[in-house]
C-alpha cells in the first residue's frame, strides 16, 4: 500500500492511498509523525487518511507513517511511504464564501450613485462577516432609461473601484461582474479581485447574448488563490456543461456563477437546478449570484443565491429577498462513493468523474456543434465568432 497523493494546508495532512485503509490501525494517532507532532485526531475514510489538529510550517514538513498503517487486506505501508515531505500549497482550507444579493435598481428608490451605495452596504456586511470571497451579481451595472453600451465602463470607474476598495478594507477576494468598455470594445466580464484590491484575474463571458458589440471570451480559465482554485461563468453560461467541466478537469474547486436571470418561477427553477446539476457533474462547489425581490413569486429576478456543495447539497440560500448567502466550506473535505464497479482508490466522486470522462465523444460533440452553428440563423446574420471580434 502506497501514499498517491497529499493535500491539506497549516493544520492538517490528507493521505490519499492506492488502497482501501483499515480502520482499526489508521485511525490511531500514534501511527502518525508529522513535523515532530502526533495529529490531535485521525478520521479513515476509504483510501483517505486525515491527519488533523496540526501546526505546520508553510515549507517542508516531514512526516512519518508507522508500518502498522494497512489496508483491509493487511497490507502494510510501503517503505518508500513511511517517510514523506508534505509542502502545503494554500495556507487555509475551510473559508467563507459569500453570495450577494441585492435587489435590482428599479426596485430601490434615488439614482445610479445611491444604489451603489447600497450595494456596497451589503459587500461591507459580507466583509464584516470575515468573508474570504464573495461574489455579485451580474448587470449590477443596469441604469434604467440609458443605452446599454453607455453602461459600460473601464476599469478606472467608480463600480470597480469602489469594490477593489472593499476587497483590500476587507481583505477578501471579490468576483466583481462587469460591464467593461476599453475604448470602442464592449465586454462583459468578471474580475477577479484579490485581497489586496488588485485584479488577479479576469473572466470574459463566453455565451454573449447581448448582440454583436459585445466580444464573447475565447476559453474557461481558472484561477488560483490564496485558499484554492476557482472558476466563474455569467448568466447564459450555465445552460452549456461545457464551461464547468473545463474548469473542473483544470482544477478548479468552487465555480462562481454570477447572473441576472429573471421571470417567474419556472427561472428559478431552472437556475437553482442547473446549479446543483453541475456540483453533482463535476465534483465542484457552486455559487449562483443574483438579484431579490420585494414581492414573493413576483415578476421581476427571483433570488436564490446560494452556495452548493459538490454533492449538489444547498449549504446556504439567500431566499427571495435581499440578503446573503454565505457559509464556510472545506475544500477538503471529500464526497466518496461506493460501488460503479472500480477500487477503493475510485471511491473519491471527483477522481471517478474525471478518469471516466472520454475525450473523444467530446470532440464528437465539439464537430457536431461546428457544424451545426454555422447552419443556425445567428452566425449567418452576425458572423462566426472570430469574425464578430474583428467586427467589434
Amino acid at each position: 500500500m502506497q501514499v498517491v497523493r497529499m493535500t491539506g494546508d497549516l493544520e492538517r495532512v490528507v493521505l490519499y492511498f492506492d488502497a482501501e485503509v483499515s480502520a482499526k490501525a489508521g485511525r490511531e494517532p500514534q501511527n502518525y509523525w508529522v513535523a515532530g507532532q502526533r495529529p490531535g485526531r485521525v478520521e479513515v475514510v476509504g483510501s483517505c487518511v486525515f491527519l488533523s489538529d496540526l501546526r505546520l510550517s508553510p515549507k517542508r514538513n516531514a512526516v512519518a507513517i508507522s508500518e502498522a498503517v494497512t489496508d483491509i487486506h493487511a497490507n502494510p505501508v510501503a517503505e518508500e511511504s513511511r517517510k514523506l515531505t508534505f509542502v502545503p500549497k494554500y495556507r487555509r482550507r475551510k473559508v467563507r464564501v459569500t453570495a450577494v444579493q441585492p435587489l435590482r435598481i428599479t426596485e430601490t428608490a434615488g439614482g445610479y450613485t445611491v444604489y451603489l451605495d447600497y450595494v456596497m452596504g451589503l459587500v461591507d456586511e459580507a466583509g464584516r462577516l470575515g468573508s474570504d470571497i464573495v461574489c455579485l451579481p451580474e448587470s449590477v451595472q443596469y441604469q434604467p432609461g440609458k443605452a446599454k453600451p453607455d453602461m459600460f465602463e473601464p476599469v478606472s470607474g467608480v463600480y470597480p473601484q469602489m469594490l477593489m476598495e472593499r476587497a483590500r478594507k476587507y481583505q477578501m477576494y471579490v468576483v466583481a461582474p462587469l460591464y467593461e468598455r476599453r475604448g470602442e470594445a464592449l465586454y462583459n466580464v468578471a474580475l477577479i479581485i484579490d485581497r489586496q484590491g488588485e485584479i488577479a484575474g479576469r473572466y470574459q463571458k463566453i455565451f454573449v447574448t447581448e448582440g454583436a458589440k459585445v466580444i464573447p471570451g475565447e476559453g474557461f480559465d481558472v484561477f488560483e488563490t490564496d485558499f484554492g482554485v476557482i472558476g466563474v461563468m455569467i448568466c447564459f453560461d450555465i445552460l452549456y456543461p461545457e464551461g464547468p467541466a473545463i474548469m473542473a478537469l483544470r482544477g478548479a474547486e468552487v465555480v462562481f456563477f454570477p447572473h441576472g436571470i429573471g421571470g417567474v418561477q419556472t427561472s428559478e427553477d431552472l437556475v437553482v437546478s442547473t446549479s446543483r446539476v453541475r456540483a453533482t457533474d463535476n465534483g465542484v462547489y457552486v455559487v449562483p449570484s443574483g438579484f431579490g425581490r420585494r414581492i414573493d413569486r413576483g415578476e421581476g429576478n427571483f433570488g436564490r443565491s446560494c452556495v452548493i456543495d459538490p454533492s449538489g447539497v444547498i449549504l446556504a440560500d439567500a431566499g427571495h429577498g435581499p440578503g446573503l448567502a454565505s457559509v464556510v466550506v472545506d475544500l477538503e473535505a471529500v464526497r466518496f462513493v461506493e460501488g460503479y464497479g472500480g477500487p477503493a482508490r475510485f471511491n473519491v466522486a471527483r477522481d471517478r468523474l474525471i478518469c471516466e470522462r472520454r475525450a473523444d465523444i467530446l470532440q464528437e460533440l465539439a464537430d457536431v456543434a461546428r457544424d451545426r452553428c454555422e447552419e443556425m440563423w445567428y452566425h449567418r446574420r452576425y458572423g462566426v465568432r472570430g469574425e464578430r471580434k474583428l467586427a467589434c
